[in-house]
């Protein structure tokens, strides 16, 4: 009995058994994996993909899949530096912007979805490359350089 309870343990939370057996393995085999300083490298490195997942989260926990999340992160990046760079905002107003980005680009997939009457997940491929384009023409296909040290 207690051969299935472990087995049912793990397949329910194999991802962090997964994240478990990486972190021993590293700790293990280096010396600096579990050091203050290298863990807050590896969060501040990563912060981006935790405040995409965490919307990501509420999409799949609606039932729904959306794809076209990384291409609104590059729009919204782009144009938040391009205010902040190119038209001199307050680092606070350009990412606020950037924030209002993000929402109107949802909002429109989910106009699309109601209205065409198509899964979400085909509405995001469409909207996807759009906003890639987007963001394509609004930086010229350019890094954009010249931010403040206070948004560095």
């Amino acid at each position: 009995m207690n051969k299935n309870k472990l087995a049912a343990f793990a397949k329910q939370n194999m991802s962090w058994c997964i994240l478990l057996v990486v972190v021993i393995i590293f700790t293990l085999t280096t010396t600096n994996f579990l050091t203050y300083t290298n863990i807050m490298n590896i969060l501040m490195q990563n912060a981006y993909v935790v405040i995409a997942a965490s919307g990501v989260c509420l999409i799949l926990m609606s039932g729904q899949v959306d794809i076209s999340i990384g291409y609104q992160m590059a729009l919204a990046g782009v144009i938040c530096a391009q205010l902040m760079v190119k038209f001199h905002w307050p680092m606070v107003l350009a990412c606020l912007a950037c924030i209002l980005v993000t929402i109107i680009c949802q909002v429109i997939n989910c106009i699309l979805a109601l209205k065409l009457g198509i899964t979400r997940m085909f509405v995001s491929i469409g909207t996807m490359t759009v906003y890639q384009g987007l963001s394509y023409i609004l930086s010229n296909s350019v890094v954009i350089n010249g931010f403040s040290e206070e948004f560095k």
